[in-house]
């Protein structure tokens, strides 16, 4: 195999499933090559490093730094990528986030920039007419409404205020920040 010592960590993963797996891995790990699909390339799961710098740009508008850590101290893009990959909670939104991402990206782009370079006024404007659908048609030329905007917004608190364990609110920094006290143990608190 000539191109083994180029393969993605991930690329590698999939390979040992199927062909390093042996029997446990079976017809098994063929199915999970098929299910899996094409990872993004870079450091993420879902999203390209292009889509990430929007989306970043995106979450920080939705919960800014300010005295305290906004979307992006938390890592709330982390725990959006972890989501969308495949087999993962919204990996049937991945298409449309990669659409949304690129329409508003080319709206911005009218004004000269990308979305992620635009001042933070600008990016707000276009937010707002893209949340209340008032970007020109012939822009937004992409069957993701632009409205799909309140849907990044949930998934921007859930990054923000859920567990670290998924992906977001690094090292609790929403939970810090409202005082809420961090767990030092999690699971025995369970109900019988």
């Amino acid at each position: 195999m000539e191109k083994s010592a180029s393969l993605s960590r991930r690329a590698f993963g999939k390979w040992v499933a199927v062909v390093g797996g042996g029997t446990a891995a079976g017809v098994g790990g063929v199915h999970l090559l098929d299910c899996a699909g094409e990872a993004a390339k870079g450091q993420w799961l879902a999203l390209t490093d292009e889509e990430i710098r929007i989306l970043e740009a995106v979450a920080e508008q939705i919960i800014p730094t300010d005295r305290d850590p906004g979307a992006k101290e938390a890592r709330v893009v982390v725990y959006i990528d972890r989501q969308l990959a495949p087999g993962a909670a919204y990996a049937h939104l991945a298409d449309r986030y990669r659409e949304w991402l690129a329409a508003l990206d080319s709206a911005a782009k009218r004004s000269g920039k990308p979305f992620a370079e635009l001042p933070w006024g600008e990016q707000t404007r276009l937010l707002r007419e893209a949340e209340s659908d008032r970007i020109p048609k012939e822009v937004w030329n992409v069957k993701t409404p632009q409205s799909f905007f309140r849907t990044v917004v949930d998934h921007v608190k859930q990054g923000f205020y859920g567990t670290p364990a998924h992906g977001g609110n690094f090292n609790y920094v929403s939970y810090r920040m409202l005082g809420v006290i961090v767990p030092t143990c999690t699971g025995r608190n369970r109900v019988s």
